[in-house]
């Protein structure tokens, strides 16, 4: 088969899986074979996509789906463009590579050079580092999305670094291989993002006629953990112009799905006490129907000049933006949730972070109670770095003397380093600077919340009718510098984790059963998760490898899981958005409570990428509405929104 000419591109695979079937509808009956029992999910839209999970490795990868001689396309030697919609699940693998994992950007794609990722879309035997073909995989880290190709010469053509596909949300990827033209394109959410030249492959037979999705050819590294939804593959390289048209037509899609899936949720089984006024959810959802409309009408006619997709888009996310904002109740307690935001001088750009913040919220009005902060608000224990960090908060919180700063320190604020940075410099420090917020003396400077008890640096205090009790570390002995020691606890005990004394458990039970009365939520701050709650949490004996609330983690989770109503909220991981949402931590004693892992605002390594980007939370009676936004672009990021039913946590 010859190559297309640039103006005769033509549709070979259109695959949708609404049928829980690999069945191309392009009309040349390239069908697929599902190979295992992979789940069918929602997908971008109101379809189905479907779901491949395996574990990471050369051996058979356990779900993927073949396309085995293709008719209507030679992908050896033809000029080809493979596009759909993808979304990854904890960046791709079934766990998070550790941020020390070896793995840099332009080192292109070598599966068996890696320890965790999997391949995404294939032609080739990719364990075999000569075997010619095209190839993109899911790699951890910076990585990320990768796509190479390798000739018959073992000449090889990389790409890689596309960070997007693994925030945890819907992107449409494009590849285009256009040998007529000499290069190779990746574009995500139709923007190119790298680009190759392969004009030294021209002539060349390049891997097999048959694609696979989440495998190589030979079944090989498989793709750990994603969703695939509109697979198309053109003969011929599609232009920029037409991925763009494309892009923007089916995002109203992927919109129109979120608001339908987000209605049918919006009360749950509380209808008899609606969340959002009928008419309201009327409005939005007479709104998506015309939207649809006009989608539909376009795709039945030619049409003979660009549709004006983005005002359409623009206009119904504008309208589901204002049906969220506007239930018909009023939230008792709306908190900025933060974490991890590292100040060490007063000009650095983990403040600027913090003023974009603010910035953000004062530009657009948005009402806020206080601000909950989980630790490592300050880079270091150090009485200077405290007072920098505290000093920058302060200035900012002068135009705002009604909210209530509620923050607990995290490992930074108390590591030993030298016996100017240690512990007991860094707890008192943070104890002198959050006096403006929470003392109930002359002290006083900020918020409204009331100071009840006080155990050692922990605190508990009532604001709007909520509940919130700090747990900041007690003391161990610290004896040196913990950033040498990683094979024993003797220096620095304390260097990541929570350690409460005898006192501090009889503390904390007694203010558990004293909130516990009343029947309202009981906010939880301290700076670790639980162990193996969420990507990274494990649990170590050494403390500086240990990412998690430590030995004390089974104890602490049988006592709060006592109790009704309990949310706790931590930080620690630099997580972000798109690795984990609010989390059910269970005892085995049989309790539960919601863990709610924050956003970090020094840096996002995994998942969402920008920064400043974090939860702000709106505390009603029966539940707990969290909604993200980038505080830097000044968006909300309905995507990543969660909901948390207080009645349901047991």
């Amino acid at each position: 088969m010859k190559n297309p000419q640039k103006n005769e591109r033509r549709i070979v695979l259109d695959v949708g899986f609404e049928h829980k079937a690999a069945e191309d509808i392009s009309g040349f009956a390239n069908h697929g074979k599902i190979v295992g029992e992979p789940l069918f999910v929602p997908g971008y839209d109101d379809g189905l996509a479907i779901q491949l999970k395996n574990p990471f490795g050369r051996t058979s990868a356990q779900q993927y789906i073949r396309f085995d001689d293709l008719k209507g396309i030679d992908l050896r030697t033809d000029d080809f463009t493979i596009m759909f919609w993808y979304k990854t699940e904890f960046g791709g693998t079934q766990e998070w590579a550790a941020s020390w994992h070896v793995t840099q950007s332009g080192w292109g794609v070598d599966m068996p050079g890696v320890l965790l990722g999997g391949v995404v879309f294939s032609n080739r035997d990719t364990f075999d580092f000569d075997a010619t073909g095209i190839l993109a995989a899911q790699l951890p880290l910076k990585q990320y999305f990768s796509a190479g190709l390798t000739g018959e010469q073992g000449q090889r053509v990389d790409v890689d670094g596309i960070h997007e596909p693994q925030d945890g949300r819907w992107h449409l990827m494009t590849a285009v291989y256009s040998r007529s033209e000499g290069t190779y394109r990746i574009y995500v959410d139709g923007a190119e993002k790298s680009s190759a030249d392969i004009a030294a492959f021209s002539g060349q037979s390049l891997g097999t006629n048959s694609l696979v999705l989440g495998a190589d050819v030979l079944g090989q590294y498989g793709l750990g953990n994603a969703c695939l939804d509109s697979v198309r593959l053109w003969c011929g390289a599609v232009t920029e112009e037409m991925i763009r048209d494309c892009y923007e037509r089916e995002r109203l899609g992927r919109l129109m799905g979120e608001i339908t899936r987000r209605l049918g949720d919006v009360d749950g089984d509380r209808d008899s006490d609606s969340f959002y006024s009928v008419e309201s959810k009327k409005q939005l959802l007479d709104r998506v129907m015309t939207v649809r409309r006009a989608v539909m009408e376009t795709g039945e006619r030619k049409r003979m000049e660009p549709i004006p997709w983005e005002p359409l888009y623009d206009s119904l996310k504008s309208s589901y933006e204002q049906f969220l904002a506007n239930p018909q109740k009023n939230a008792r307690l709306t908190m900025l949730l933060m974490s991890d935001v590292h100040i060490k001088e007063v000009d650095d750009n983990r403040a600027s972070a913090l003023k974009t913040v603010f910035a953000d919220l004062e530009k657009r009005n948005i009402h806020l109670d206080g601000i909950v902060n989980p630790g490592d608000f300050a880079a270091g224990a150090t009485e200077a770095v405290c007072d920098k960090a505290y000093s920058v908060l302060n200035q900012l919180m002068e135009r705002h003397p009604d909210w209530q700063v509620v923050s607990c320190f995290g490992n930074h604020e108390t590591n030993y380093v030298s016996e100017m940075e240690n512990y007991h410099t860094g707890a008192e420090a943070f104890w002198r600077n959050v006096q403006p917020y929470i003392s109930m003396g002359e002290d006083r400077r900020f918020g409204g919340g009331r100071l009840e008890s006080v155990q050692n640096y922990s605190y508990g205090m009532t604001d709007k009718g909520c509940h919130f009790l700090v747990l900041n570390t007690d003391y161990l002995p610290q004896v040196g510098n913990a950033k040498t020691d990683w094979d024993t606890n003797t220096l620095d005990p304390l260097r990541h984790g929570l350690f409460l004394s005898e006192e501090s458990y009889a503390w904390l039970e007694k203010q558990l059963d004293e909130y516990q009365k009343d029947g309202q939520p009981v906010f939880v701050i301290s700076h670790s998760p639980f162990a193996d709650t969420v990507p990274l949490s494990y649990f170590r004996r050494i403390r500086i490898r240990d990412n998690s609330v430590g030995p004390q983690d089974s104890r602490l989770r049988r006592l709060l899981g006592r109790y009704e109503k309990v949310v706790y909220i931590c930080g620690h991981l630099h997580l972000s958005f798109g690795i984990t949402g609010p989390v059910t931590v269970e005892s085995s004693e049989g309790g539960r409570f919601t863990e709610i892992t924050l956003p970090s605002f020094q840096n996002a390594k995994r998942g969402y990428r920008n920064v400043p980007a974090t939860w702000i939370m709106y505390v009603y009676e029966d539940r707990i509405i969290m909604r993200a936004r980038d505080f830097g672009k000044g968006e909300w990021m309905t995507e990543y929104d969660e909901v948390i039913w207080l009645n349901r946590v047991r």
